[in-house]
């Protein structure tokens, strides 16, 4: 999962705000990432356990980088921890950012932010959300499960979003040579399947698309409409239609292959995971 999609909506929070002072625990490649975005337009403290890292990112962004273990108040004290609008704790280890985050709440008021692997943690704290300290839980995995599921269940798609609790979907698709809607213009297609057609690119241009617009190859477009109606046209696009039965096979049975296959499951699929290390597929 690349860290756009993470924490993009953050850095689009936090751009219609006065500046705010932000600190960041864990400078891996996420924290990292967060301050290249944030730090032209706010005040960004990073925390970071390895010296090397934070002489780096001294040089690298115009960031305060603090040495120490962000669990312990010392350390977010040095920080000034108290003076922080936002929080975001993005070490690799779950438990130690759930910690951060219950210890930045006991010495400031600011807005807390943890990522997390493991779906059972995210789900403890979606059903308490007061729970851990925590005001705002990421579980990459778990994203990560559900994109790959959103783009399985639409052939063609390069991007899917889903709106309304998932009543409205948004895609992007890649109009193939051998598409049959080549030569369409977008009100007959649009008779087949309710959907709003947002945008066409073509020829690195962008068009806004009428009723008599017609699809040519390679036009990459953007459609908006029920989940069924995307579905319907991503399979008259693909000539292909997926079944209830259809067989799921993942490669790798990593805690996000076996999330995705959970996903699956869930929704009346036959995931089948294919793992090479004897002992891991046992395991599993």
């Amino acid at each position: 999962m690349n860290t756009e999609t993470l924490f993009g909506s953050i850095a689009d929070d936090s751009s219609t705000k006065d500046s705010m002072r932000i600190t960041v625990i864990g400078a891996g490649e996420v924290g990292r990432a967060i301050a290249a975005t944030l730090s032209d337009l706010h005040k960004v403290v990073i925390i970071e356990r390895d010296q090397r890292i934070v002489e780096e990112l001294t040089y690298a962004h115009d960031v305060l980088a603090v040495h120490g273990d962000g669990r312990e108040i010392k350390t977010l004290q040095q920080a000034r921890i108290e003076q922080a609008d936002l929080v975001i704790a993005c070490t690799d280890d779950d438990e130690v950012n759930t910690v951060i985050c219950a210890t930045a709440k006991l010495v400031s008021d600011a807005f807390t932010i943890a990522r997390v692997r493991h779906r059972t943690l995210y789900e403890t704290w979606d059903g308490h959300s007061d729970a851990f300290g925590v005001d705002h839980m990421i579980c990459t995995n778990l994203l990560t499960s559900e994109a790959i599921f959103r783009i399985s269940g639409l052939p063609s798609a390069r991007e899917v979003d889903t709106f309304a609790n998932g009543l409205v979907r948004m895609a992007a698709f890649e109009i193939g040579q051998d598409s049959p809607i080549i030569e369409r213009a977008v009100h007959e297609i649009d008779s087949d399947n309710p959907l709003t057609f947002a945008a066409i690119f073509r020829d690195e241009e962008l068009l806004i698309p009428s009723g008599e617009t017609v699809i040519q190859s390679d036009d990459h477009i953007v459609v908006i409409g029920s989940t069924q109606a995307v579905e319907n046209f991503a399979s008259v696009i693909s000539r292909s239609l997926r079944s209830q039965t259809d067989d799921i096979i993942i490669a790798g049975a990593t805690k996000v292959g076996i999330q995705t296959a959970k996903l699956f499951e869930e929704h009346g699929y036959n995931p089948r995971l294919v793992e090479q290390n004897s002992e891991n597929a046992l395991a599993k």
